[in-house]
């Protein structure tokens, strides 16, 4: 044994070598960051996750759906499958009705949507103007909820702006959630349809539509 192999056994102390899938410890006042996540951090161009699927739309006024830039019509029977640790909430910007940027996050990483203060042009001059002159917020609040159309298994993304298919959304997590719950408790579906009923019912984006509440 040389004086290198000497010097090294008496610094590790036991002489065994490191796992080889062991993680080096980062130097202090620094961190270890996969390269691939820095380059999500730092590169411009995007608010950090991946949209997948045509927007889903609802008219509040006439109760139809359409899918997509061209609105293809869905059926009042059309089954969905809801990605809920999926969902992501926030805002988004819009200027001549497009949008413009987002600030957005995954519910299940634990984001939280911003105060209007924390966002940019918040100057109510500047906003446009709706038919009575009153300043229109060019930021909404919105949650973008996954889903997958079980007739064909094309993705979408449902992102109402209305408060009241925000408030259908909030109902319908709750419901979700609920269920689940019951169902890690060994409860049968049935049981909590019938528990749910009411509620499943009077939604006010008719949650019956979007079917299977578990992704």
């Amino acid at each position: 044994m040389d004086e290198t192999e000497t010097e090294i056994t008496a610094t590790s102390g036991s002489g065994a070598a490191p796992p080889a899938n062991a993680l080096p410890a980062a130097p202090p006042g620094h961190r270890l960051v996969d390269p691939l996540d820095l380059y999500l951090e730092r590169e411009p161009g995007g608010d950090g996750f991946l949209i997948e699927g045509d927007f889903i739309n609802f008219n509040g006024q006439t109760g139809e759906w359409t899918i997509g830039r061209d609105k293809e019509p869905v059926g009042a029977t059309t089954p969905f499958l809801v990605h809920v640790e999926g969902m992501a909430i926030g805002h988004v910007k819009l200027v001549d009705s497009k949008v413009v940027a987002r600030e957005l996050g995954l519910v299940r990483d634990g984001y939280e949507r911003k105060a209007r203060a924390e966002l940019d042009d918040y100057d109510k001059r500047s906003w446009p103007r709706d038919k009575q002159g009153e300043p229109i917020d060019p930021w909404k609040p919105t949650t973008y909820l996954p889903m997958r159309n079980m007739e064909d298994d094309r993705l979408c993304v449902f992102g109402p702006f209305a408060p009241t298919q925000l408030t259908a959304i909030r109902q319908f997590v709750r419901i979700w959630t609920g269920v689940d719950r019951l169902e890690r408790r060994g409860i049968s579906l049935t049981a909590i349809g019938r528990a749910l009923d009411q509620d499943w019912e009077t939604s006010a984006i008719a949650l019956a539509q979007l079917g299977r509440r578990r992704p």
